[in-house]
């Protein structure tokens, strides 16, 4: 009987340690989904103001490319990489994935540039 209640405590214990943790992990990516989405707001509202900022198009896609030559070689593949990692494990997606593809997404649409929302939130929610 006393062996039935110790695991009944542990049990309980360990259910509310993985609920605490899924409740600030729920809260971290809660705020960074929402501050991706205000500044997505922002960078569309400043373009839409600001029409010549479609002629720095170019260079900005040099500059995020670059960016992404620098520091991101890791973490180029994208959704693939995400979609790879989840059928066939066998690396951690870094954590420099999450502001890469965060700031290169805002400053894309700041600047007129055709890319996707749904995939940077994808990638800033499976960064480690």
């Amino acid at each position: 009987m006393r062996s039935n209640h110790f695991l009944l405590n542990n049990s309980i214990t360990a259910l509310g340690q993985w609920l605490a943790l899924a409740l600030l992990i729920a809260v971290l990516t809660g705020t960074a989904s929402a501050l991706f989405l205000f500044s997505l707001d922002w960078a569309t509202t400043t373009r839409v103001n600001h029409h010549w900022l479609i002629w720095l198009l170019p260079v900005t896609g040099f500059i995020v490319g670059w960016i992404y030559l620098l520091y991101g070689s890791a973490v180029e593949g994208g959704n693939n990489l995400v979609l790879d990692e989840i059928h066939h494990p066998h690396s951690i997606i870094r954590l420099r994935m999450a502001p890469l593809v965060f700031i290169s997404t805002v400053i894309s649409h700041l600047f007129g540039a055709s890319v996707g929302r749904e995939g940077t939130a994808v990638q800033m929610g499976v960064a480690q």
